[in-house]
Parts: C-alpha cells; structure tokens; sequence
C-alpha cells in the first residue's frame, strides 16, 4: 500500500504540490486563529456563588445561606461534588460538575435551582453567579499609583472607569478590584437626642431612604414644547445629607446634623495591596471568560489600556501572561531554526548536495504548519504543553526525511556506477521511486509506532489528562503529518531537487572516518553477540 502510495505521489505530482499549497495556505489561517495561552486549563468545569450578607457571622451565613443552597445544588445533574465555604459577611459555594460538561449549560442548570430557593433565603442576602472564566482565568493585573491622589480617589476611579471600560473589552469576563478605600457616608447617632426627641435608628433610616431618591411626574405642554416634570431628590454631598428632615416639633424641623454627625470616611476593610514594598496602591485584576483566546484578549486589553489615561495616575503593569505566551512561541521558533541549520550542516557534511537539504527545509516547516491544522480543527489550544509536543518530534519528523534522501542518493550512485554513465531523467526518476518505496513502508511504519506508544496518553483522566493530553496530541498530529509527508510529499521533492553529481561515501572524508570507527565495533559486536546482550541487560536492570 505505500508503495503504491509512493508511485501514485510521484505520477500525479502536481495534484501533490497543489494540496501542499492548499496545506499551506490552511496551515497560514490556522496559526492565526489557534487560541494562544501559556498553560493549559487543569481546572474542572466549575461554576461559583458567592453569597454576600452584611454584618453576619460566619455561623448564620451557613444556616442560613450556604447549607439549603448546597443542599439544593446537589439536586442538579451531572456533577462531581459541591463544597460550600462561610466566612465573615461571604461564603462560596463550588459546584464542580463532570468532565466535558458545558459550562454554560452547567450555569444554566445552577440558575434555575437559584430561582427557585431564592424566595427562601433571608432578603438582605445577596447571592450571583461568579464570573464565567476557568481556574486559569486570571491573565493580567495592574496597579494604579499617583502623587497628586489619594487612594479613595484612586479606588473611585478603578471603580466607576478602569473597571467598566476594561468589562466592554471583548473576552473579559470580570474586572476584580483589589485595594484603596470605599468611599462611603456615616452617620453617627447621638443617643441621647435620639431619646430626647423621642425617635429611634429606623427613623433615620427611613429618612434617608424616602430622600434619596428622584421621581417623576407628568408631561407640561407649552408653546408646543413637552416639558417633563421631574422632582430631584438624589443625594449628592454632606451638606444635602445634615439637611434633611427627620420630623418636625412643635412646627420647627428636626434636621439629621442635631441627632448625630455625617462623615464621609472609608468603608471597612479587610485586606489591602501593596506594591514592591512601597506602600498601598489600588489594583484590578483582569478575569478572561472559558474558551477564550487569551493572547487575543490580552492584545485588546493592553489596547484598552493605553487609551485610558487620567492626569496624574499612573498604570503599572504587574502580570501579563502574554509575556509567557510569547517565550512558549519564541521557543518553538528556536527551535524549528536550530533544526533547520543542523540539518543543513549535516546533509551538507555527509552528502555534500546542498539541494538535498531543502527538502528537509521544506517540509519541516510545512509538517509544523499542518500540525496547527490539525490542532484547529480538533479544537486544542497553543500552550507550552501542546507547543512542548511538536518540539519533541521535530527530530523524528526530520528523520523519516533524511533516510528517504540518503536512500536515493545511494540508489542513484549504484545506477551511475553500473551503467558507468550519468544516468537519464527518467532513470534518475525510477531509482528515486523504487529507493522510496524500499524505505517508505519501514519509516512510515516507524513513525506509526510512536504514534501508538502515546495512546494510552488519551486514557488519562482528570488533572492528569488535562496536563498531558495536549501534548500527546500534538505529538501524534505531528507525527502522523510527518509520516504521509515522508511517503507523498518528499518522493515528489526528491525529483526535482535531487540533481547533478550524486558524490559516493567512499569519497566523502566524513563517512570514510565514521565508517572507519563504526566499522570493527560492528564486527566485534556481531562476534561477541551474547556479550553484549548481557551487557545491555545489565544497564537495563541496573
């Protein structure tokens, strides 16, 4: 069958160079839009809620909140187990569903059991969905300085800018904000004016809920004009808050500043974030959703980044994975050139036929290429695993090519020296066919049976499987492409490549000298047979 395989590439030739156009016109689009991260993403399909209740203890937020919604998740299909954990005013509840769930379709099924304890649940407490990224969604983080800003400013404007204008960049899925202080209003009550005017907590509080607030009324028409009536009511300074009016005695108001006293001051904190030891700043963490592309989402946020600028703030960039991504790439690309001059030199050395080496030139980098094929096609991300993978068999895929020419040469010399003339287009083209066809079903064979050693890769299950699947992907893709590539491809190189004088090994200084010191080792091995067996046995063993 490779045979055949072989004599078909080389009698329809050009039907084989115009795939290989089409391979490398698909190979082109396919690098471009291959999703790029550094890791690959070992968390399981996970969906988060996080329950919020202020001013409650870790014991109540669990009664109360985080033991019926867990008790109510584990009625939803298709999940592994669910872990809930309570803390001061917040608990977080995992629910961890089966591999190769959908995890929209799993946030489907966790709002539907939402909706329907939701009327159960205490009405201060406040329960969402977590964002819609993976374990490995944290890509980028920046921290805000400034000289002329405090960090109640700064937490302002990461709050009510950064934050939304990084959110409408397409593929974030959350913007977190880490330290700075919360602007907020306090009222401290004077106890005994509370007793003196005969009033209680829930009087202030009402005051400032029923005046806080706009409304609107009907529609004027004048002069042909509507004009909307409206009643401004929103709260907009300290001054508005101390103002308002708690009640009335005896026809003179009870403002708000004679029952106690209005600050703005920071909100309570329990964390903060520090920059390189230099003291507090505000920070945002950068949340990417499930399945994105994270080198183009992180391109658009960098983007983002540069168009967003205040007088006197600063932007400090403290994590890009982009930058890893990048050396994953760098790599892959160091590595494919140092190949491509090794074998250059060694082609060079030892068949001393530059030509020969293109072909090596060639394919090598279209076997890469249809690897990311391959890759887009079944869906695997580029990370430093899947990348590590075609690494590894760039020195297999070079192999099979390399023994294809070598084979030819010596086929062609043999001719040349039988016939004691050069030998003609057609001849040159039968023994390049029958010396690929000699080594073909060998070599192709051979790169099938790594192929097959990488199997039981696939059998590998939960973190593990996620880690190396991957890369026993892209092996097998590599492998797979460089073995139909060695039997169609490189046959069909060979005729118009392979040309000219075909110079012998016994010419070659190089070969004479290697053959000169392999050739007694071989001898003395083949004598010495159970020898060295038992010597390999025992480096085997020890």
């Amino acid at each position: 069958m490779i045979e055949k395989l072989i004599a078909f590439s080389v009698k329809n030739r050009f039907l084989v160079l115009m795939a290989t156009l089409f391979i490398i016109l698909g190979s082109i689009w396919s690098m471009k839009n291959t999703p790029l991260d550094a890791l690959p993403d070992l968390s399981p399909p996970q969906v988060i809620v996080q329950v919020t209740w202020k001013g409650q203890s870790p014991e109540i937020i669990e009664d109360q909140g985080t033991y019926p919604l867990v008790a109510q998740f584990l009625a939803i299909s298709n999940i592994e187990t669910v872990r809930g954990f309570s803390t001061y005013e917040n608990a977080l509840i995992y629910i961890i569903f089966k591999e190769d769930t959908d995890l929209y379709w799993a946030r489907s099924r966790v709002l539907e059991q939402l909706a329907s304890i939701q009327s159960q649940l205490p009405d201060n407490m406040e329960v969402s969905l977590g964002p819609d990224a993976s374990g490995v969604g944290w890509v980028y983080e920046y921290a805000l300085t400034s000289e002329t800003k405090t960090l109640s400013e700064l937490r302002t404007l990461q709050d009510y800018y950064y934050k939304y204008a990084l959110m409408g960049v397409d593929g974030v899925s959350e913007v977190a904000t880490i330290g700075g202080f919360v602007p907020t209003y306090q009222i401290t009550v004077n106890n005994d004016a509370l007793v003196q005017y005969n009033l209680s907590i829930k009087d202030i509080s009402n005051t400032l809920k029923n005046n806080n607030n706009d409304t609107g009324g009907r529609i004027v028409i004048q002069n042909g004009y509507e004009w909307m009536v409206q009643a401004k009511g929103y709260i907009k300074d300290l001054d508005e808050i101390q103002n308002l009016v708690i009640t009335t005695k005896d026809g003179v108001p009870l403002t708000l500043s004679q029952v106690g006293r209005v600050e703005l001051v920071p909100a309570a904190r329990r964390g903060m974030a520090d920059l390189n030891g230099k003291g507090e700043v505000v920070g945002g963490i950068v949340m990417v959703r499930y399945g994105e592309d994270v080198y183009g989402a992180l391109e658009r946020i960098k983007t983002k980044m540069k168009e967003l600028k205040v007088d006197g703030v600063d932007i400090i960039t403290t994590y890009d994975r982009s930058e890893l991504i990048d050396k994953a790439i760098d790599t892959l690309k160091n590595t494919l050139l140092e190949e491509s001059i090794i074998v250059v030199i060694i082609i060079g050395l030892f068949l001393l036929h530059l030509r020969s080496s293109l072909i090596v030139l060639i394919v090598l980098p279209l076997t890469i290429g249809l690897t990311f094929l391959l890759m887009k096609l079944f869906g695997i991300g580029s990370n430093i695993m899947s990348l590590g993978g075609i690494a590894i068999a760039i020195g297999a895929m070079v192999d099979a090519s390399i023994v294809m020419i070598e084979n030819a040469h010596k086929a062609i010399h043999k001719l040349e020296t039988k016939y004691g003339r050069s030998l003609t287009n057609k001849e040159r083209i039968e023994s390049i066919v029958k010396a690929s066809q000699v080594v073909g079903r060998p070599i192709f064979f051979a790169l099938a049976l790594v192929v097959v050693s990488f199997l039981p890769i696939f059998a590998l299950s939960g973190q593990e499987g996620l880690l190396f699947t991957p890369l026993a992907f892209t092996k097998t893709f590599a492998m797979t492409a460089g073995a139909l590539l060695a039997v169609t491809l490189v046959p069909v190189l060979m005729i118009y490549f392979v040309k000219g004088k075909i110079i012998p090994e016994s010419k070659n200084p190089i070969n004479r000298f290697f053959i000169w010191l392999y050739h007694p080792v071989l001898l003395y091995g083949l004598k010495l047979k159970y020898l060295v067996i038992a010597f390999a046995l025992a480096i085997l063993l020890y």
